[in-house]
């Protein structure tokens, strides 16, 4: 049975102390054999120039969790598509996203020799996530919050439309497990595989079951500084932005939709172009509405330590190295419109 703690009391961060639950809770359904459990991505975009043209590299990494001992001859495999780029606007009707730009499918070796090997993070020994228990995985490079199985891709795009505040566009990026994929075959124990290249990819994967799905938006942009200047697609950026807390008059810390397509819409009607989420993660739909009608991010983590003294060696843990804290910090790294934190 699930079960929801909540807390007599949240830190103060410069905001009103109020307790209950403050967001909708979601229980989410897992395939118990395979499954995905988490997924990263990072664009590296280099503006056109007088010689070439633009060029945007997404690089993927899909993590799983194996929930009962499997063999590779099950033979599932992960495909990943881009489509796009499209206009998104609140409260319309979804854009029809046509064929994907780009996509690819790899299949997914559950060899011994396939596993992650977790990184110690904090005080807290990693586990391998297995069905039914909550525990966190993090790699070592720290960009996956979990999974026992890790496929990774790389799509390389020409001259794609860039994400901006002033011209927010996006791309969908789907992630698909499938299982039983008859004109795939694997090759050896050391991760390649091939695909009869005379067919295309849906006859590749024609019979294959669809096991688990997840999807997101993509903005194809880089952010940089350099020597003090900051620049979004190799263009300097003037930031003219606001602080937010998640609050209203009416509902306290419960913030409808409404409320916050509201707040987005009159930063924008007001020239902003950037947001400061003081000092805490806000709600995922928030995000959304700031990568749909483009604004500026900058994410914070509620890891402010007021009071307490940065100690080493005393038993004292600093809330900013322990593994569900950094969690928040990782929660939103792909997303377009966040800059930093």
């Amino acid at each position: 049975m699930p079960c929801v703690d909540v807390w007599p009391n949240t830190p103060g961060q410069d905001h009103w102390w109020l307790t209950g639950i403050h967001r909708d809770v979601r229980v989410l359904s897992k395939p118990a054999e395979l499954s995905i459990v988490d997924y990263s991505h990072s664009v590296d975009f280099k503006t056109a120039s007088a010689d070439s043209v633009g060029e945007a590299a997404v690089d993927l990494r899909v993590g799983l969790a194996c929930g009962v001992d499997i063999a590779d001859s099950l033979n599932y495999a992960v495909r990943v598509s881009l489509y796009g780029p499209r206009r998104v606007l609140p409260d319309a009707p979804a854009p029809d996203w046509g064929e994907p730009v780009w996509h690819d499918v790899k299949p997914v070796l559950t060899s011994v020799k396939s596993r992650r090997t977790p990184a110690r993070l904090g005080s807290i020994q990693p586990a391998a996530l297995r069905h039914g228990e909550a525990s966190a995985v993090y790699s070592a490079a720290g960009d996956l919050l979990a999974g026992e199985f890790e496929v990774t891709f790389r799509a390389e795009l020409v001259d794609p439309d860039p994400w901006t505040a002033e011209t927010p566009e996006l791309f969908m990026l789907t992630v698909e497990l499938l299982h039983k994929l008859p004109h795939l075959r694997l090759e050896g124990a050391d991760g390649t595989h091939s695909r009869d290249s005379t067919k295309p990819v849906s006859a590749a994967l024609s019979g294959a079951s669809l096991v688990d799905v997840e999807a997101c938006w993509v903005g194809i942009r880089t952010v940089t500084i350099d020597s003090g200047l900051l620049s979004v697609n190799g263009t300097p950026l003037t930031i003219a932005g606001v602080n937010r807390h998640e609050h209203t008059a009416e509902l306290g810390k419960a913030v409808s939709w409404e409320s916050m397509v509201t707040d987005v819409t009159q930063m924008k009607r007001f020239n902003f172009n950037a947001v400061r989420t003081s000092h805490y993660p806000c709600c995922s739909a928030f995000y959304d509405l700031c990568d749909a009608l483009g604004l500026w991010v900058v994410d914070e983590a509620n890891i402010e330590t007021h009071g307490y003294e940065f100690c080493e060696g005393d038993g004292i843990q600093v809330a900013g190295f322990e593994p569900v804290m950094r969690g928040l910090s990782l929660h939103a790294t792909s997303v377009g419109a966040v800059m930093g934190g």
